[in-house]
């Protein structure tokens, strides 16, 4: 059995599957996501085999998130879509390339929203002096920046740190590391509350951190492999299990 916490201050959120869901059929939204990458390069004048770019940019976005690097490096959607470019004699300058990563992010921001429940919690949870960061694994930093402000969710925390900005993704130790570090603290001083066994739950642990399990929309079929610190089925089950750890003076 989990052993209870003593006294946890700091709290680290994941945040698709955690914080927000996503609304739509994802293998679609990428297809789409990936053609306006196309519609963006045709804008600007350059010419190559219609869907040839985009069928590629989605074949290795598919590769990438189905076949997991072993050392948990994280490649950056900025870093795959030049590859993808440079097959076919196309480099874009700085510029232009971050304006169409802005272009093809807006089709999936379409389908991201807050959880009922998430603005309320964390405004509970700083309410009754906890510190919350966040930690995501993305492939642009600035798409997590624009989700969180949509959701209204960006003044509850103190940091938020993209796998994509540190090249590494959780479960990797050094993406906590960092994490922790904002705040100067200890491993045994705070809690990971996310949806993802591997990412999330196994990965916090082997770092110290006290797991807690979101079950809402884990992914099905999967469990961590020992026993979360605790296991939830919604944010607003989190302040209430965090006093039984914390007690109000």
């Amino acid at each position: 059995m989990p052993i209870k916490p003593t006294r946890i201050p700091y709290l680290l959120f994941d945040l698709g599957g955690t914080l927000l869901y996503f609304d739509s059929d994802w293998p679609q939204t990428i297809r789409l996501f990936c053609q306006r990458l196309e519609d963006r390069l045709t804008a600007w004048g350059y010419t190559f085999p219609v869907g040839q770019i985009a069928a590629e940019l989605f074949g290795r976005n598919q590769d990438h998130h189905q076949k997991p690097d072993p050392e948990h490096r994280e490649l950056a959607t900025a870093d795959l879509v030049t590859e993808v470019l440079a097959h076919h004699n196309i480099q874009l300058s700085p510029s232009r390339l971050r304006l169409a990563l802005a272009a093809m992010y807006t089709v999936s921001q379409a389908h991201w929203w807050p959880e009922e429940d998430a603005a309320l919690t964390l405004r509970e949870l700083r309410s009754e002096g906890y510190r919350l960061g966040l930690v995501s694994n993305a492939g642009d930093t600035l798409d997590v920046h624009a989700l969180v402000q949509k959701a209204g969710l960006r003044s509850y925390f103190d940091f938020i740190l993209v796998s994509a900005s540190l090249g590494l993704s959780k479960p990797h130790p050094a993406i906590y590391q960092r994490a922790l570090a904002h705040w100067d603290a200890l491993p045994h001083q705070a809690a990971m509350i996310g949806d993802t066994p591997l990412a999330d739950m196994d990965g916090a642990r082997e770092f110290g951190i006290h797991p807690i399990w979101i079950t809402r929309r884990a992914p099905q079929g999967q469990q961590p492999s020992q026993p979360p610190a605790a296991v939830i089925q919604t944010l607003a089950e989190l302040p209430p299990l965090l006093r039984t750890w914390n007690p109000l003076p």
